[in-house]
């Protein structure tokens, strides 16, 4: 979205923006780890299906991806850790 303001044409942020903004900011703080479609839905206030809908825009655009079920940032340097591998006891 732009309107123009004296003279100058300015671009205002969508909400897909905000949002994309959002779970960058999250990833950074969290060293990582993206927030879930809900608690990006509860921090703006919007329905689940609301954000589902722009996550899915965002990954049309190439600007996130998803890698099993979890939200990744293209171009970020985080690789999520391996899980540790369930140990077996025999009794």
């Amino acid at each position: 979205m732009s309107l123009t303001m004296g003279g100058v044409r300015v671009t205002l942020p969508t909400r897909r923006d905000e949002i994309y903004d959002f779970i960058c900011a999250y990833a950074d703080e969290m060293d990582g780890p993206t927030p879930s479609i809900r608690e990006v839905s509860i921090h703006f206030g919007l329905a689940y299906n609301t954000v589902y809908h722009h996550v899915m825009k965002l990954i049309i655009e190439g600007r996130i991806r998803q890698d099993r079920g979890k939200l990744v940032v293209i171009g970020s340097e985080w690789i999520e850790p391996p899980r540790p591998k369930q140990l077996r006891f025999e009794f």
